[in-house]
């Protein structure tokens, strides 16, 4: 298997590191000669070596060498260290006779996988553990987060005379749920000149979406204008609409007359399930898709959804 790793800049550490990799796993001259043209050395890269220099002087003149070029021969080292991390001819004679230590020369190959950055069996254990304690804090820290999401709901509640402000934060806290939950979200932006609250998505499926704190009479008008916005869309062809006023039957029904069942409509009910933690966004969207898609019903409420 090789090891996949980018090198831009040897450092002379890197080069000690290999050094003793190569004196620990190869022990002829000429094998040595040979490793490192397989590494691509070049013929000017190996110049100035003879046979009668001890591998260790041999090493050092090909790496002065390589240096020398621009680009420090980060090519040369880069397939150098692959070989080395790769290597797995242990069996050869002069492994078998001693005269080379595969203990050792594994302790020398370690050396360098650690300068490298990578990780031993060890250290991957050591930071396996370390994410599993933080995956274990995040989910201690959940009921709380959500307590807040739901807080901040509350005192929206509270705000009625600032009701275009109020709008505004619930498109954040729409935003802060759908991260809560782990879905991929993308805050307000302008498409094809129209404005749109946001976007997630959610079984690999482009939903965006819109939410309304306003009158039922007024809300409905955003609806279909909200509704006129998916059905035209070509890059986000699914909408949810969040009214926390709620919907009336006439509107609902108007809306869903000959038209496919691209739109889900959530209001305040639905959303206080999911801020209370009695179900989650992604099975209250679950839910009210499979209703949508396969009754024809873009709007059914919490207790009957739960009890379903």
């Amino acid at each position: 298997m090789k090891t996949a790793f980018i090198i831009n800049n040897p450092s002379p550490d890197l080069k000690n590191a290999l050094k003793d990799c190569l004196l620990s796993i190869i022990w002829k001259k000429d094998d040595l000669i040979s490793a490192l043209k397989s590494c691509n050395f070049s013929d000017k890269d190996l110049a100035g070596i003879k046979n009668d220099q001890h591998k260790s002087q041999m090493i050092d003149i090909a790496f002065e060498n390589l240096f020398l070029r621009s680009d420090k021969g980060s090519t040369q080292i880069r397939s150098a260290v692959g070989m080395i991390l790769n290597w797995s001819d242990f069996n050869s004679y002069y492994w078998c006779n001693g005269t080379l230590n595969k203990e050792q020369a594994l302790i020398k190959i370690d050396n360098l996988r650690k300068l490298l950055g990578k990780k031993t069996e060890q250290d991957q254990e050591l930071q396996d553990k370390k994410e599993r304690e933080e995956k274990l804090k995040q989910e201690q820290q959940k009921p709380k987060l959500l307590a807040d999401l739901n807080t901040r709901f509350s005192n929206l509640c509270k705000m009625n005379q600032f009701s275009q402000k109020r709008g505004y934060e619930l498109e954040k806290l729409l935003c802060d749920l759908f991260v809560f939950f782990e879905m991929d979200v993308c805050r307000a932006f302008k498409l094809q000149g129209e404005q749109i609250d946001g976007s997630f998505n959610f079984l690999n499926q482009n939903y965006i979406f819109e939410a309304k704190w306003q009158s039922m009479e007024v809300a409905i008008d955003s609806l279909y204008t909200f509704a006129y916005k998916v059905e035209t869309n070509t890059f986000y062809p699914r909408g949810v609409f969040f009214s926390i006023s709620g919907y009336s039957k006439d509107a609902i029904a108007r809306i869903s007359h000959h038209k496919k069942p691209q739109l889900i409509l959530i209001d305040s009910m639905d959303l206080m399930a999911v801020l209370e933690g009695r179900i989650s966004i992604s099975k209250l969207l679950s839910k009210k898709i499979e209703y949508a898609q396969t009754r024809g019903n873009i709007y059914v409420n919490i207790s009957e959804l739960m009890n379903s």
